[in-house]
């Protein structure tokens, strides 16, 4: 079963911009409604746009840090850097996101924020145990601008 968490975080990398539903809120790569004019900015760059977000996994088991702030309508890349041992998730139920990274490893995931999301939402490991542990913490969505 040791293989098995790997091959679900491929399986949820690759599907994430195929899953995607025209009328879900949030999540792996979701476009903006063909109504939205794209800022200069983004047209020139969209590599420009995309704001690195790290959060490790260390020992305990626990995040740090435990809170992490992103602006609504912002695309940030969400970098898990397990520093741990053991394999760990990083779980944000509302967007939807789930990273996962063995011991050792660091694994990137970008995530476009719906422009109508705000406010907290919990982030947490999905392996048994280590939520009840105290592995989680609280995603802030501030108003974009």
């Amino acid at each position: 079963m040791k293989w098995a968490l790997p091959v679900l975080a491929l399986i949820v990398a690759l599907a994430g911009p195929a899953c995607e539903d025209e009328g879900a809120r949030g999540g792996f790569g979701q476009q903006p409604p063909p109504s939205a004019t794209p800022s200069p900015a983004a047209s020139a760059s969209p590599e420009a746009e995309i704001r690195e977000v790290e959060v490790a996994a260390i020992p305990g088991p626990a995040y740090s840090p435990d809170s992490l702030r992103v602006r609504a309508g912002e695309t940030v890349r969400i970098l898990l850097r397990n520093e741990d041992d053991q394999d760990h998730t990083f779980v944000v139920d509302e967007l939807p996101v789930l990273i996962l990274a063995s011991a050792g490893q660091t694994v990137p995931v970008e995530v476009a924020v719906h422009p109508d999301r705000r406010g907290r939402m919990p982030f947490y490991c999905q392996i048994d145990g280590h939520r009840g542990q105290g592995m989680e913490g609280t995603l802030l969505v501030s108003r974009s601008g």
